[in-house]
């Protein structure tokens, strides 16, 4: 194997490994925004009942 060889597998595999790092760094900041957003939905819910009541 060359050197451009190794290179390019070395190009690849930070690029791989950036791209499911990015997957999984995407998909946790939308669970996450989507968790606190139901979170404090059922928080707002919970002081309107109180106020009702």
């Amino acid at each position: 194997m060359g050197l451009m060889e190794v290179f390019f597998l070395i190009i690849i595999f930070i690029l791989k490994v950036a791209m499911w790092g990015g997957l999984v760094i995407a998909c946790f900041y939308v669970y996450d925004k989507y968790i606190r957003k139901h979170v404090l939905n059922s928080a707002e819910d919970k002081e309107k009942k109180k106020l009702d009541v």
